[in-house]
């Protein structure tokens, strides 16, 4: 899951132009927000969009406010399969029962 911003930038190019714009690196992202590095991670490939808690940490972290991701809008659909590359979503087998 990825969110767009009204200027047609989804949330996790925000994202990584926040975080060079701030000159730091993923780890050091991950150190000072305290989330997991494949929560983060998510959020860069457009896999994920944060909770209102998460969002308030990588404002925090990156030392911005939430109000510089106040457009986003979600766009699911977008990674699901039209347009955004990556892998899609993997698909659960149920196991047989025994």
């Amino acid at each position: 899951m990825s969110l767009v911003l009204e200027t047609g930038m989804t949330f996790s190019e925000k994202l990584k132009e926040l975080r060079l714009l701030k000159g730091i690196s993923v780890k050091e992202l991950v150190e000072r927000s305290g989330l997991p590095r494949g929560t983060i991670d998510q959020y860069f490939m457009g896999r994920r969009d944060p909770s209102a808690l998460n969002l308030f940490k990588l404002a925090q972290a990156l030392g911005v406010t939430c109000d510089d991701f106040r457009e986003c809008t979600s766009s699911v659909e977008e990674y699901k399969g039209t347009g955004k590359p990556g892998r899609p979503p993997v698909k659960r087998r149920k196991r047989p029962s025994s």
